[in-house]
């Protein structure tokens, strides 16, 4: 890295880049986010289930978003 004094640009120089589209080129995040939801069953009678939506990939390399609940 060059000392300060020697560098030739001025301090502060604009970067030229569209930043709109600066997130649709970011992964998505790994982590599954989900919910909670009190349902009432027959047998158990009232439960808690989560729900979570699962990314995996499909046989083209597409990303896929896939419901769970457990």
């Amino acid at each position: 890295m060059e000392p300060l004094e020697n560098n030739p640009g001025p301090p502060g120089q604009a970067l030229d880049f569209d930043i709109r589209g600066l997130g649709r080129r970011l992964p998505k995040a790994e982590a599954s986010e989900g919910w909670i939801r009190k349902i009432e069953r027959r047998r158990e009678g009232k439960v808690w289930v989560g729900f979570f939506h699962l990314w995996t990939t499909d046989a083209q390399g597409r990303r896929v978003r896939t419901k769970k609940e457990k």
